[in-house]
């Protein structure tokens, strides 16, 4: 087994103590945070599919509209929040090889488009080149990284049980 270098985890508090404290230790597991449910109703399966489907739509529209309706990357899934009883959709899609030069171009395309379906949608102002738009239901990023446009769909947040998420995503297969 290799020990990480004392400089990579060094200025970290919790791992100085641990090492101070366990020296012969190599891992560490903590147990599990016992999540408490929320005071509101629990979202059931149906709607929680309706959620990421609603999602899924969305930015398969975008990419129809813009002539793109096949990315080169997909990847859709459910992230948890601070609580694992809220969730957010959030389906990703990559453009890549993108000559020189027609990158910034699409993105502009992009943005047109979203204000055109009715989007609120800006500049990101922490990055050169990306925007941020939202229409009520969902947020969507788009970004220009080297030669290639990545976008990211987040849906709104999901309140449900873990199972009911799992549940959902055997009907979504």
């Amino acid at each position: 087994m290799r020990r990480v270098a004392d400089g990579v985890v060094g200025g970290e508090p919790f791992f100085r103590v641990l090492r101070e404290r366990h020296p012969d230790a190599d891992l560490v597991i903590l147990p599990p945070i016992e999540a408490t449910p929320p005071d509101q109703a629990l979202a059931p399966v149906d709607e929680v599919v309706a959620v990421a489907r609603a999602a899924r739509t969305a930015l398969d529209e975008l990419l129809a509209a813009i002539g793109q309706p096949q990315p080169d990357a997909r990847h859709d899934g459910w992230r948890a929040a601070d609580s694992p009883f809220v969730c957010t959709y959030v389906a990703r899609a990559a453009l890549r090889g993108i000559p020189d030069g027609e990158a910034v171009p699409l993105l502009r395309t992009i943005g047109d488009t979203l204000l055109a379906q009715g989007w609120d949608a800006r500049q990101a102002l922490d990055r050169p080149a990306g925007i941020v738009a939202g229409d009520g239901r969902h947020v969507i990023e788009a970004e220009v990284v080297a030669g290639s446009i990545d976008l990211r769909l987040d849906s709104r947040p999901v309140v449900a049980a873990p199972g009911t998420i799992e549940a959902a995503d055997e009907v979504l297969r």
